[in-house]
């Protein structure tokens, strides 16, 4: 009976691994997915970085005054920064020249500009900024400019204070307090803020969330639709002839399905890994105080387990339903609506914080096996293996369950005369 077993087990793995949609989708895709991911956060940081470039801008003054021309020597003499000065036009045609010099703003200094300095009155800049592709690279170049403004709004103040008091120190007038901003991340003391560490968790909060949705959806797919191609070859029946249990039957199936789920896990971890240190190694400030972002081996232990557990129940659950579907279609269509369980917590782990939800809402989501390996991939990494070691049992008694009602349904006659129409009827026989 042993090599009966072993010999249906050989044989579920391999009909799974010649489907080239199973090497694909729970293996291949993993491997190659994380490392673009990666590949697209360095390039899109180098491209973003690469187009801010300097500060460039176009200004147009109005007042001609001895200030005016003051700030335009000001703004020219900013590290990186390039001034464009523009004889007086209208608005319109100024902006064409913000256009042809490839500058990012137009500053206008308006007249009365330095009388109302010499009057010790407020003073502004009007400023207009083409946009085009409202992106990240295009609203950092607008800030460029904006920063400059700013920093001579702040030389503005200081010529205030000095030519009112010339014993006053302008800056410590101007800014008297400082903050010196440090982190306490698993019982280590960091001189790193914590908006710079929150910053660089971001793409770790969106990474495994989404993997983990797809790895889990092809997984449902490929399980689902291996039992409904045997249902539709009439090759499953024939199964159930053969002097074999039938609890060894689906014990069989189940087995090989996990050993795919055991590579997709595995290869999801090896392509997370690279992740991880391809998106870390994007954030030298962190590593420049002495802060290892790289994760633990236990937490990589924990992670390919979370992920092997809920690879193995979602192939479970796949395979114990799509034994009801009359095909591949009907098979398919059952696996959709399981899909939606699985997308919800993934999204909400995705763009929230689990504690930061209400307590009854907490509760929904962890009642939800799929949620545990997106919610460990981000809270490991402050030192909390709580959650995924709790998720580790809660996923494992689950999987059980499944199995159970799986046996319990192979064991009956129901897994040849129950079917699912999923909404499709059967024409009635018309009478002699």
């Amino acid at each position: 009976m042993a090599n009966v077993f072993r010999t249906l087990v050989i044989k579920e793995v391999r009909d799974l691994i010649k489907d080239p949609k199973i090497l694909f989708g729970m293996i291949a895709v993993p491997l190659i997915m994380y490392p673009l991911m990666g590949l697209a956060v360095g390039v899109s940081t180098e491209a973003v970085q690469g187009s801010i470039g300097t500060g460039n801008f176009v200004v147009m003054d109005l007042d001609d005054s001895d200030f005016s021309h003051l700030a335009v020597h000001y703004f020219a003499s900013v590290p990186n920064v390039t001034v464009n000065l523009v004889q007086r036009q209208g608005i319109d045609t100024a902006l064409k020249e913000v256009e042809r010099y490839n500058a990012t703003t137009l500053v206008v200094i308006p007249a009365g500009f330095g009388d109302n300095i010499t009057s010790r009155r407020g003073v502004s800049f009007e400023t207009y900024t083409p946009l085009k592709t409202f992106g990240v690279a295009e609203a950092a170049r607008a800030n460029i400019v904006s920063g400059v403004l700013a920093s001579f709004g702040n030389f503005l103040s200081a010529y205030y204070i000095q030519s009112a008091d010339p014993t006053l120190n302008a800056s410590v007038v101007m800014h008297p307090l400082s903050i010196l901003a440090s982190s306490y991340v698993n019982g280590e003391l960091l001189n790193i803020s914590p908006a710079t560490l929150n910053n660089v968790m971001i793409g770790q909060s969106f990474a495994m969330p989404i993997a983990v949705m797809i790895v889990v959806i092809l997984a449902m797919q490929i399980a689902a639709t291996a039992i409904a191609v045997e249902k539709e070859q009439k090759t499953l029946e024939t199964l159930l002839t053969l002097p074999v249990s039938r609890f060894n039957i689906l014990a069989a199936k189940l087995l090989g399905s996990t050993v795919i789920a055991g590579l997709g896990a595995i290869a999801s971890v090896i392509g997370f890994t690279y992740y991880i240190n391809s998106f870390v190694g994007s954030f030298g400030s962190a590593a420049s105080v002495g802060f290892n972002l790289s994760p633990s081996p236990l937490y990589y232990i924990i992670l390919g387990g979370l992920i092997f557990l809920t690879l193995a129940l979602s192939t479970s659950m796949a395979m114990v339903i799509g034994v009801f579907a009359d095909d591949v279609r009907g098979a398919q269509a059952v696996v959709g609506y399981l899909i939606l369980p699985v997308m919800i917590p993934s999204f909400m782990v995705m763009l929230g914080d689990l504690q930061s939800f209400p307590a009854d809402l907490q509760a929904a989501l962890l009642a939800i096996p799929f949620t545990y390996a997106a919610s460990f991939a981000k809270m490991a990494f402050v030192g909390d293996f709580t959650i995924g070691v709790l998720g580790l049992a809660y996923i494992l008694f689950w999987t059980v369950v499944v199995l159970y009602i799986g046996s319990r349904l192979f064991s009956s006659e129901k897994i040849l005369t129950v079917r699912f129409s999923f909404g499709r009827k059967k024409k009635a026989s018309s009478p002699e």
